[in-house]
């Protein structure tokens, strides 16, 4: 194996030479939080048990990291509670420092695949509410056209009623 680039980003477990910024997410390292203080690290609100179940499961996995049952215990247990971004991390982390390991490598690729669904299906959403919003904006705009339009056209007729009436010629 060869010799890993001695930096690791804290927050996406970036490998490199340079010891300032990571060139993968910007952090930069001097102003990063310590450990356990990160944002990203925060237990969400409502799932304190559920943390502390995948932190459990977690060991397991870094105690045989090879084996198929743990790394799949923790992946289904973090897709089940929502824990998405809490595996991709750890999962990031030993990949980082054991990349010749399979089976945790075959597990980030799983939950990859699951964030990718999860983005594309959210931005589906996105762009279904955008393709509303624009439609109901060209109704709007459409219908104003037809009301200026038809005021233009009444102010046209009048103008002419009130021409022919100053003509003496009127109806």
């Amino acid at each position: 194996m060869s010799t890993l680039p001695p930096i690791k980003c804290p927050k996406c477990a970036h490998r490199q030479f340079d010891d300032e910024s990571c060139a993968r997410c910007g952090l930069v390292f001097a102003l990063a939080p310590a450990p356990g203080e990160a944002p990203w690290e925060a237990v969400p609100l409502g799932k304190g048990e559920a943390v502390d179940e995948a932190e459990r499961l977690w060991r397991a996995v870094e105690a045989e990291p090879e084996s198929v049952e743990r790394n799949d215990a923790f992946v289904r247990h973090v897709l089940e509670f929502d824990l998405l971004d809490m595996g991709l991390r750890r999962y990031r982390h030993h990949v980082s420092d054991h990349p010749d390991q399979e089976e945790p490598r075959r597990a980030l690729e799983r939950l990859v695949e699951r964030a990718t669904a999860v983005a594309s299906a959210m931005l589906d959403v996105v762009g279904s509410r955008t393709r509303s919003v624009e439609r109901t904006g060209r109704l709007v705009k459409n219908g104003l056209l037809v009301l200026v339009s038809a005021a233009l056209v009444y102010a046209v007729f009048l103008g002419w009623r009130i021409l022919r009436g100053m003509g003496g010629g009127g109806f």
